[in-house]
C-alpha cells in the first residue's frame, strides 16, 4: 500500500482515442486527491487520456469517473 496517489495517464497516439490502457501507462504519483484532480485536470485540457487515479489505499477511480468529473467542471 503507497502513501500517495497516482494518476496514470498517456498522451492520445496520432490524436485517436483508445479503449483500454495502454502498458506504458505513465504514473504521476502525488500526495492529495486534490492534487490528482489538478494534474488530471491538465492532462485532460491537454487531450491526453487520464485512464485512472489510485488511492493510496488502493481503491480506484476509473476514467469514465474522471471525464465526467472533468466535464462538470465550471467553465
Amino acid at each position: 500500500m503507497s502513501d500517495h496517489f497516482q494518476v496514470f495517464y498517456t498522451d492520445r497516439v496520432g490524436g485517436k482515442d483508445a479503449t483500454e490502457q495502454h502498458p506504458r501507462a505513465m504514473p504521476q504519483a502525488v500526495r492529495t486527491e486534490d492534487e490528482a484532480f489538478r494534474f488530471s485536470w491538465l492532462k485532460l485540457a491537454e487531450h491526453s487520456i487520464v485512464w485512472k487515479i489510485e488511492r493510496p489505499d488502493g481503491t480506484l477511480m476509473l476514467r469514465g469517473e474522471v471525464e465526467a468529473r472533468f466535464r462538470a467542471l465550471p467553465r
